[in-house]
């Protein structure tokens, strides 16, 4: 399936870039974070106390290790 961006390049699902929204409890919008794409695999990445746990291993990306998962940790304040 090929992908594209609205300047009609055909892309990979793992060269898309992604935002995380942080909201607070009446869900209004606090922060949006854009992330580029080639680095994360926003599809294994979570949530977890207040840190959002992003998993660099993207195929696309220079440093993805296959025999380990392997996360950027960001604070969420």
């Amino acid at each position: 399936m090929e992908l594209f961006y609205p300047d009609g390049k055909s892309r990979s699902k793992d060269d898309f870039q992604f935002s995380v929204m942080i909201l607070d409890k009446t869900y209004n919008l606090i922060k949006e974070v854009v992330f580029e794409g080639q680095m994360f695999d926003y599809r294994q990445s979570f949530a977890y106390k207040n840190k959002l746990y992003l998993n660099i291993n993207n195929p696309l990306n220079d440093n993805v290790d296959e025999d380990h998962l392997q996360f950027a940790v960001y604070a969420l304040n």
